[in-house]
């Protein structure tokens, strides 16, 4: 008697046959594999305090960062980027043809 769900299978005769190694039966690949160790007591404390520090991060920084006066702290404190001093502005216009009349025209050039 056929079922309606092996239909796709095609009839008994036609249907693929499982290889030697694997008789009719046997378990699946996984379900041979060893079973996994218990976990030692050791290994259940560490696992709880990763767990623990996986929903406390995101809370206390979100706690840090929702205080104003914290974030200008923290900015302020881990500055990593330090410019040195601003230099003065080029001249511009009438201040480099100063310079030039006053440093002796400065070579080559048809300046006047």
């Amino acid at each position: 008697v056929e079922l309606a769900h092996d239909r796709h299978l095609g009839s008994p005769r036609t249907r693929p046959r499982l290889p030697a190694r694997f008789p009719r039966g046997t378990p699946s690949r996984w379900a041979r594999c060893a079973p996994a160790p218990m976990p030692t007591p050791r290994m259940r404390r560490l696992e709880a305090f990763k767990f623990s520090l996986y929903l406390a991060l995101p809370v206390a920084a979100a706690v840090i960062y929702a205080n104003p006066a914290a974030m200008h702290w923290l900015v302020r404190k881990l500055n990593y980027v330090s410019y040195p001093p601003a230099a003065p502005p080029p001249p511009v216009g009438d201040e480099i043809w100063k310079y030039v009349r006053k440093n002796g025209g400065g070579g080559g050039g048809s300046a006047k």
